[in-house]
């Protein structure tokens, strides 16, 4: 494994915004998505496995799932996260026999220093329309908090929102690629603030599965 004190964040900081020039907005037209897939990382013992959960965006309800594990990581990294779980959801996402419309990652997009956090990475390289899903904030200021939705400012621009479900802890999402904030905002309105089901049950599911493999390891 590589030591985290022997990598060249001055070359991933160039990667990432070598990555951001080739990001892009669109307008996602909701009534066209038919599935999207979370997809999450465990860790144990040097292991790490990704599961990807496809769904159908109207009910949640599930379609298919698929793994990938590896044992050559990448060293943990705040802000580098996509070196560390990128290749692993990739391959997991390949893994899937249906293809997704849509992906949400469990970590940041553009609500990130660099505007490039593991949701562009993974959106770019799947050319899938990708929405960062992160339980806590990297960075800006939360405005109108108490409401189901806020807005996360940084330097003067919406890059985010917070939101608080009825029933539920709070995350964070964020614009990966192919993905308006005006369609984040308006997509997770109709889901009623809810956390996304395909990434509840891909953390699940991989907590699950590394869990066996040590059993039958």
């Amino acid at each position: 494994m590589i030591r985290a004190d022997k990598v060249n964040l001055e070359f991933l900081k160039l990667l990432q915004r070598r990555f951001r020039n080739l990001y892009r907005e669109e307008e996602l037209d909701l009534d066209k998505i038919r599935s999207y897939a979370g997809i999450d990382v465990s860790y144990r013992k040097g292991l790490g496995l990704a599961c990807s959960v496809c769904c159908k965006l109207l009910d949640d309800e599930e379609v298919d799932v698929s793994y990938a594990s590896s044992k050559d990581l990448f060293p943990y990294i705040p802000g580098f996260l996509f070196m560390r779980e990128a290749p692993l959801m990739l391959s997991s996402l390949k893994n899937l026999k249906v293809k997704p419309d849509l992906i949400m990652v469990d970590g940041h997009g553009s609500l990130h220093p660099r505007r490039a956090g593991l949701a562009v990475f993974v959106g770019i390289l799947s050319d899938l329309p990708c929405i960062g899903v992160a339980k806590s904030l990297l960075l800006g200021e939360v405005k109108d908090k108490g409401k189901n939705i806020s807005e996360v400012m940084v330097n003067g621009e919406i890059l985010g929102y917070k939101i608080s479900p009825k029933d539920g802890k709070t995350f964070y999402v964020s614009c990966g690629y192919k993905v308006k904030l005006s369609s984040l905002k308006i997509l997770f309105e109709k889901r009623n603030f809810s956390y996304p089901e395909a990434l509840r049950k891909a953390h699940l599911y991989s907590r699950g599965k590394i869990r066996d493999y040590e059993v039958k390891g």
